[in-house]
């Protein structure tokens, strides 16, 4: 996902726009400049059943609510281990969650999911 860091707000925090929206996230690959990168993003944490529903919009996106990261995108794959596949148009965020059968029937549905952090890896960096 292509990115364009706004400001540096401390340590490793930033606040990033992209074409889904603004949000904040953690640098994770070394000094952080005011420029666009194409980045991954990283989901740290496991995702709980009760962190993900089905979304009533279509379309993508990255914000952030009462101090929760709400990211909206397509379920595309969702494994019996848990592991999970997010599209986000042409970028892809990949999660683990328990393996939950709710989560399994949005498969293939636009899904919203909150999580309390994101990092953000520069896909330049070798």
């Amino acid at each position: 996902m292509e990115i364009k860091v706004q400001k540096v707000l401390e340590k490793k925090k930033i606040l990033f726009s992209s074409e889904f929206g603004n949000c904040t996230g953690y640098w994770c690959d070394g000094k952080v400049e005011i420029k666009s990168y194409f980045v991954e993003i990283d989901i740290p944490d496991k995702v709980f059943e009760n962190q993900i529903s089905e979304s009533l919009f279509r379309e993508c996106s990255i914000s952030e609510e009462n101090g929760k990261i709400k990211i909206i995108g397509l379920l595309e794959d969702y494994e019996e281990d848990g592991f999970a596949t997010l599209r986000m148009n042409a970028s892809l965020i990949w999660f683990e969650t328990i393996f939950d059968s709710k989560i399994k029937a949005m498969k293939n549905k636009y899904v919203e999911i909150l999580v309390s952090e994101i990092n953000l890896y520069d896909e330049k960096v070798i």
